[in-house]
C-alpha cells in the first residue's frame, strides 16, 4: 500500500512539474520549449532588444521558462505586451 501512494505522489508531482505556465503558452508560439524575440514580436509585444538580451541569461538568443519568469516583471507588462484579443 505505501508504494502505490509513493507512486501516486510521483505521478502527481511530475504531473505539476510538466504544466506549461500560462507565460509559455502566451509567447512560445511554436511550441518548443523557448521563446524568441521574433515570438514575442508575434505575440504583440514591444520589446527592446536590450530588455531581451537582459532577459536571456545564457546568451543563446532564447529565453526558457526560468528565464522568462525571471524576466516578466520587465518583459511581460501589459504595457509591453498587451493582450490581443480576436
Amino acid at each position: 500500500m505505501k508504494k502505490i501512494l509513493i507512486a501516486l505522489a510521483l505521478t502527481f508531482f511530475a504531473n505539476i512539474a510538466a504544466a506549461e505556465h500560462p507565460l509559455m503558452e502566451r509567447f512560445d508560439l511554436n511550441s518548443n520549449g523557448l521563446v524568441t524575440a521574433v515570438e514575442l514580436e508575434q505575440a504583440g509585444c514591444s520589446i527592446k532588444s536590450s530588455l531581451f538580451k537582459a532577459a536571456d541569461k545564457n546568451s543563446d538568443g532564447t529565453l526558457t521558462k526560468k528565464e522568462l519568469l525571471k524576466a516578466k516583471s520587465y518583459i511581460a507588462t501589459k504595457k509591453r505586451c498587451p493582450k490581443v484579443t480576436a
